[in-house]
């Protein structure tokens, strides 16, 4: 029978009971975002967020548009060290979704960084397929938030990966421009990979506040907890701030 998970870590639930206040930060509407999922070739996507500690986040996913609908939604947040943090699955109370419900989760953050919110299935979790795992989704994430100065500008696409750096390299501005001062960064480095320019030499990476290019044989999939090897994007791109 399939167990209803409503994981939250230890230290989400005593900084809740404490009821320790957030910090002041920059109040933003809820940001919505639309996907679809295949269990064989699409099971899941992850969007990486930047909270600051004490700063209190609600995330909400759903199946549909149209609802109901087919997929049974299972919501994963993974902390800034790529460890399982927070997880939901028929919180919201209907079974629209594939005979079941989507998932909520709320929390106060308890350090500052680059958390992952992951939207998948919990056929996909559960690794068994039910016949649950392909169709639309809808995630919503609001709370109060504002990044390191320059973050908040940054856009990152939907299937953006995780990239760790396979040689120590200066990154460019541009493709073909390098970075001067050089900005050098160390094998072992972790970047977010967006895409790659029109040539196919060069990946844009998210990296410490700004958008960076790196030719592709220097930055591979980042092996970790939360991205797990997933393939670099393909997309051509060119983001800016």
């Amino acid at each position: 029978m399939k167990r209803l998970i409503a994981l939250f870590v230890l230290a989400v639930l005593v900084v809740a009971a404490l009821g320790i206040a957030p910090q002041t930060a920059q109040a933003e509407l809820p940001v919505t975002f639309y996907g679809t999922l295949d269990y064989d070739s699409h099971p899941y996507d992850d969007y990486p967020i930047y909270i600051e500690a004490g700063q209190p986040i609600t995330i909400t996913l759903d199946c549909g548009p149209p609802k109901p609908g087919p997929l049974d939604p299972m919501l994963l947040v993974y902390d800034p060290d790529g460890m399982p943090f927070a997880g939901s699955d028929d919180a919201i109370g209907d079974d629209l979704c594939g005979g079941y419900s989507g998932g909520i989760v709320s929390f106060l953050a308890p350090v500052t960084g680059w958390y992952t919110v992951r939207a998948t299935s919990y056929a996909y979790w559960d690794g068994y397929d039910w016949g649950t795992g392909d169709g639309p989704y809808t995630l919503m994430i609001e709370g109060v938030f504002t990044g390191v100065p320059g973050c908040d500008q940054l856009v990152l696409p939907p299937n953006a990966a995780g990239g760790q750096m396979l040689a120590t390299t200066t990154a460019y501005w541009a493709p073909g421009e390098i970075t001067d001062p050089p900005v050098d960064l160390a094998l072992g480095t972790t970047a977010i990979v967006l895409g790659l320019d029109d040539t196919g030499e060069y990946y844009q990476i998210a990296f410490a506040c700004d958008y960076l290019w790196v030719p592709v044989d220097t930055i591979g999939p980042n092996p970790d907890a939360v991205w797990n090897g997933a393939a670099l994007p393909t997309d051509v791109v060119n983001f800016s701030k």
